[in-house]
């Protein structure tokens, strides 16, 4: 009669617990939490990379997706999340706030490219015999192709004061550069 047991629990063992959803509070208290990281990191960048009131309209963004997607996070205990969990949880309110910022940063990159170009443009080949409106121009058209073409998503690697722009940019808008001056 135990043989036929065995079988039976280790069955029983091996079924997966019942997944639950966060309750409404649970989730009310990660939006709150991930809404304080947002503001916060978007209070430190907004004199660089966002203008005024991009900040706010990056974290409302964020927090409504972030709430969407908590509704449907499955948990085994949500009185007693695990870690795989918690990272899981971590990472929705960390790539909705990626996704949410991803156009205001494109506009702040193409905002710190065309000043930084201007700023170099005696430097720059093509650009050292163009007026100042016209050299403008031309780096405004740099940085926009630049920032199409761009992989902007590891906001951290390219988010460095206004002096490493250009290094890090480097050969990619002299090409959107070449361009923007043929046309």
């Amino acid at each position: 009669m135990l043989r036929f047991l065995l079988p039976c629990l280790a069955l029983a063992l091996t079924l997966p617990a019942q997944a639950e959803k966060l309750p409404d509070a649970q989730i009310d208290l990660l939006r709150a939490n991930f809404s304080m990281a947002c503001h916060t990191t978007t209070s430190l960048i907004t004199p660089a990379w966002l203008l005024p009131g991009e900040g706010e309209q990056v974290c409302a963004c964020s927090d409504g997706k972030t709430a969407a997607q908590l509704k449907a996070v499955d948990v085994v205990d949500a009185g007693n999340i695990n870690k795989a969990e918690q990272r899981r949880i971590d990472t929705i309110g960390t790539d909705t706030a990626n996704e949410c910022m991803q156009p205001y940063f494109a506009k702040g990159v193409e905002r710190m490219a065309t000043r930084q170009c201007v700023a170099s443009a005696a430097g720059i080949p093509g650009l050292q015999s163009l007026d100042v409106g016209h050299a403008k121009d031309a780096c405004a058209c740099a940085a926009a192709r630049y920032v199409k073409r761009a992989d902007l998503r590891e906001i951290d690697q390219v988010a460095a004061p206004d002096s490493m722009l250009m290094q890090h940019i480097g050969d990619l808008l002299k090409q959107d550069l070449a361009a923007c001056l043929t046309r």
